[in-house]
């Protein structure tokens, strides 16, 4: 399993080539940018685009919105990249998405065929099994279907943007609420990453 967690991918992205054996210029990117769909302001997607391409990488952008279900041409182009990533936005928006297309069925399988998830923000979040903590930050109003079972791919949970003087509350609430249910966490801040690779 090879993950790459970030709060904002544009700070550390350069340090994932520890998880690659090629150069970036040969390296497949699946961007998909379904939990910003509701968003009114999409200039951070731009740019995270932008920043995958600035280092060379082959994008190629599939908004899960579009889609009913994982088709075997969309699983087919999925096995195909090197890397998966999810732009940021609502993590209940995000969960609701990926299991509406069923992608959560799958994800276990596609790490398991050495597909690096770099997911940042929300997608961070998500990888523990609950993220009823999220509600700390995000709006839980954003899509009828709220559940907090997710994908249960590592044992703590990410708490992402920890040094923004904004959110310092809502971080603590975050935080708080780990404490009350014996959650283990982790914080990050705008420049530090997580990486977690069981081959080493």
């Amino acid at each position: 399993m090879k993950l790459f967690l970030a709060s904002k991918i544009q700070y550390c992205l350069e340090k994932i080539q520890i998880l690659l054996h090629k150069p970036f210029s040969e390296t497949k990117v699946i961007f998909i940018p379904t939990a910003s769909v509701l968003s009114k302001d999409k200039l951070f997607v731009e740019s995270d685009i932008n920043h995958w391409r600035k280092l060379w990488f082959i994008i190629e952008i599939m908004c899960f919105d579009n889609i009913k279900t994982i088709t075997p041409s969309i699983l087919s182009k999925l096995k195909d990249s090197d890397i998966i990533y999810f732009s940021w936005w609502n993590t209940f928006l995000l969960l609701d998405r990926i299991k509406k297309v069923w992608f959560n069925r799958i994800a276990k399988d596609l790490l398991n065929d050495w597909k690096i998830f770099a997911w940042s923000s929300a997608w961070a979040v998500i990888m523990w099994p609950n993220i009823y903590p999220a509600h700390n930050v995000d709006d839980m109003t954003v899509t009828e279907n709220i559940s907090y079972d997710s994908l249960n791919l590592i044992d703590f949970f990410v708490v992402p943007h920890f040094n923004l003087l904004e959110l310092k509350d809502n971080l603590k609430s975050i935080i708080d609420d780990c404490n009350v249910i014996w959650m283990k966490y982790m914080t990050l801040n705008e420049e530090e990453c997580i990486i977690i690779d069981i081959e080493k």
